[in-house]
């Protein structure tokens, strides 16, 4: 299906859905607890959903109404299955968070997945399984496993991937021996281990991190201090409207945390360097659009890549020449979003290169963007890349308007992403392919 973007002003308010870093961790770490639990203010999408699949195909007992999803049995970690099919559709996240922690409950575990996430680096988990001369066979769009991880001393190149990180975290708890994980190179995306980390503190779990080292006791049990738990708001979601409020709106965007340890709140420091106007309220922030001009062209994306697609279109509306940093990773999310991103903005006029280490874009940005005539461009099939040219096109010019192809893929993290944009007084049109 495509969509028709309507140029329009931005203006009301909008509560954006719950973290799915967040809830992803909650699920693990509930369905590890021996009693029952309710996680709250949850907005599903296909990466959760895969997620309870997963958990589901472990034994936990999960039922999902409405906004709740209840946990009413969990996983019983001394119940060793035979074989076990996962099926993580499009989520890494749900891939690499169960690898190790699935091997422990099950002699055989074969993960399916769409064909581009089985295709996403693996090698880190293939190297610590082939070490111990455990059975982690790729093909066919399939992972197969045979075999639990019993290394306590793990040395992980953090520059892949923070989720191979988070992924032994979940499971090292629950082996006999202390454990520590040394990550070499970039820690990239660090923020989003110190995530799972307070999470797992949060069920009771003790985990300590000094710079580059992670310590991690053995012989630990998941613990629940609350039976009610609440998922907070998604900043990565949320810097799709901060930065239209900052382009052309007036928004408030609710449900956010403060104090968030998500990475992607880096959004509002990246604003900054925009002179974005950014104002806090009670439950999150005010958006308003007034000059913006660049105080400091060069970005740096080691923690949040996922913001880069956002980014790119916000740098696209500000005159002048920018320099985003450390994308390397782009190149091994849904699409390419290096070379998605640069085939889209190209196609409105926007002077955009890479450098030949695919390392650092950059981007000379226009004031306005005007079209006299409509032009389609693609998503990509990346549910970031569409809700990135989304914004593009409320905040263009002229006569012309944004057609958008692939509308379904955003059912992996927003299904409700363009019903938002209407309550920001934003017109779509579904236009027949």
């Amino acid at each position: 299906m495509k969509t028709k973007i309507y140029p329009g002003f931005a203006s009301g308010e909008i509560r954006v859905p719950s973290s799915k870093s967040v809830v992803h961790r909650l699920l693990i770490c509930a369905c590890l607890c021996n009693t029952n639990l309710t996680i709250n203010d949850v907005d599903i999408n296909d990466d959760i959903l895969a997620t309870v699949s997963c958990l589901r195909n472990l034994k936990a007992k999960i039922n999902i109404e409405n906004n709740k999803i209840e946990i009413c049995k969990g996983i019983d970690i001394d119940n060793i299955l035979d074989e076990v099919i996962m099926d993580a559709n499009f989520s890494a996240s749900t891939l690499r968070f169960l690898i190790p922690l699935s091997s422990k409950l099950s002699k055989k575990v074969i993960f399916k997945g769409r064909e581009s996430l089985i295709a996403r680096p693996n090698d880190i988990y293939k190297s610590l399984y082939e070490k111990e001369n455990k059975i982690f066979d790729i093909k066919n769009n399939e992972i197969c496993i045979e075999g639990a991880l019993e290394s306590h001393e793990f040395v992980i190149d953090g520059s892949i991937s923070s989720q191979f990180i988070s992924g032994l975290l979940f499971y090292l708890p629950l082996v006999s021996n202390d454990s520590v994980i040394k990550v070499t190179n970039e820690f990239s995306s660090k923020p989003y281990v110190l995530l799972t980390i307070s999470i797992l503190k949060e069920f009771g779990i003790d985990i300590n991190i000094t710079n580059n080292l992670i310590y991690i006791k053995g012989g630990q049990s998941y613990k629940a201090s609350n039976k009610e738990i609440y998922a907070e708001g998604d900043y990565s979601q949320a810097a799709y409207f901060f930065c239209l409020g900052a382009i052309d709106g007036k928004i408030y965007i609710n449900n956010l945390k403060h104090d968030s340890l998500q990475g992607d709140k880096k959004i509002i420091t990246l604003l900054e360097q925009v002179n974005a106007f950014v104002k806090t309220t009670a439950d999150g922030y005010y958006l308003e659009k007034q000059n913006l001009k660049l105080i400091d062209n060069e970005f740096d994306l080691l923690d949040t890549p996922d913001l880069a697609p956002i980014l790119l279109v916000l740098l696209s509306m500000v005159s002048g020449s920018s320099i985003v940093k450390n994308v390397r990773r782009l190149k091994f999310k849904e699409s390419n979003r290096i070379l998605a991103m640069k085939e889209e903005l190209e196609k409105l006029d926007i002077d955009i290169e890479c450098s030949l280490d695919e390392n650092e874009i950059k981007l000379l940005g226009k004031k306005e963007i005007i079209l006299n005539k409509d032009i389609e461009v693609s998503s990509h099939n990346d549910h970031r890349i569409f809700m990135a040219l989304a914004i593009l096109g409320v905040s263009i010019k002229g006569t012309g308007k944004l057609i958008i192809d692939g509308t379904e893929c955003i059912t992996k993290s927003y299904p409700k992403f363009l019903d938002d944009l209407h309550k920001l007084n934003i017109l779509t049109e579904k236009v027949n392919d």
